[in-house]
């Protein structure tokens, strides 16, 4: 009888450490894949540039400066990227994909922000772990952009007028110097050393609008935009940035909402462009093509 139940629980002892075992492997294994799940695998978006065009004639040029993808996965920001750019997407199947136009705002690059007057651009793709899609974005100007003044040169008259202050003139060029076709040119010396050109015709918008100017420009003297705000009879100036000197061709979005808003009682705006010669320079030249402003 004592050999009999000597036996019995040895051999349950033996089957119970064999059971316990199994429950602690088990459970070994499911707590390490609770602490490292399986990784989902990305796909890859591509994205060089993003091409524009201006639609119609009063839209004026097509150059741009966009300099970042914002992109969206289903209507949700994926990131924010400066082109070329190469980024993984945590997403299989069917997506929407959506990339907005970025750009570097009044020539500062930490001031960065999708621009308000281009048309995002949307596509659908079936995206598969592993593989790269390559993204070729294209903008136009949306529908509801209201031009308050543009001026390509390329017409008789100007739509920017001389300040009675401004000792010298705006040009309009077509020679080898051009960004592209005629531009306007400004010429400052020890006799000129001034110059203060405004829109011709002012405009209105409601303070906290979005409101930018574009322009091509290429320089050795800084030069300076902002707004002119018609404040009962007089002119109140509020300079929105001063741009400095560079020996290229450039293409600036400035953000003139600020110097918009600095004047909420105004009744109506011009937009200014102002320079005075450097006192290191004996010469300046300040060069100046599609100069927009947006709403």
């Amino acid at each position: 009888m004592t050999r009999t139940l000597e036996r019995f629980f040895q051999k349950y002892v033996f089957v119970h450490s064999i059971t316990l075992t199994m429950l602690v492997i088990s459970f070994t294994l499911s707590s390490c894949e609770l602490i490292n799940p399986d990784e989902p695998i990305p796909v890859y978006l591509e994205c060089d540039t993003i091409s524009f065009h201006a639609t119609t004639p009063e839209q004026g040029s097509s150059s741009s400066a966009i300099s970042d993808a914002w992109v969206f996965v289903d209507g949700v920001l994926q990131g924010i990227y400066e082109m070329p750019a190469h980024f993984p997407v945590l997403a299989e199947g069917s997506h929407k994909i959506t990339v907005k136009p970025g750009i570097v705002i009044n020539g500062i690059k930490n001031a960065r922000g999708a621009y308000p007057f281009y048309a995002s651009f949307d596509t659908t793709l079936n995206l598969e772990p592993t593989k790269t899609y390559t993204l070729h974005p294209r903008s136009t100007y949306l529908s509801v952009t209201q031009f308050k003044l543009m001026e390509d040169f390329e017409q008789s008259g100007l739509v920017l007028e001389r300040a009675p202050n401004s000792d010298t003139t705006l040009n309009i060029q077509l020679d080898a110097e051009a960004f592209e076709g005629h531009y306007g040119a400004v010429y400052l010396d020890a006799a000129r050393p001034y110059f203060n050109y405004r829109s011709l015709h002012s405009f209105y918008v409601s303070p906290g609008t979005t409101v930018f100017a574009e322009l091509n420009y290429r320089c050795d003297n800084e030069f300076s935009v902002g707004i002119l705000s018609q404040v009962g009879s007089d002119l109140v100036a509020a300079e929105a940035i001063t741009i400095r000197p560079t020996t290229t061709w450039k293409k600036i979005y400035v953000s003139l909402s600020d110097a918009i808003s600095s004047q909420p009682s105004a009744s109506s705006y011009k937009f200014y462009i102002t320079a005075t010669k450097s006192s290191t320079l004996l010469n300046a030249t300040i060069l100046l093509d599609n100069v927009k402003v947006l709403r």
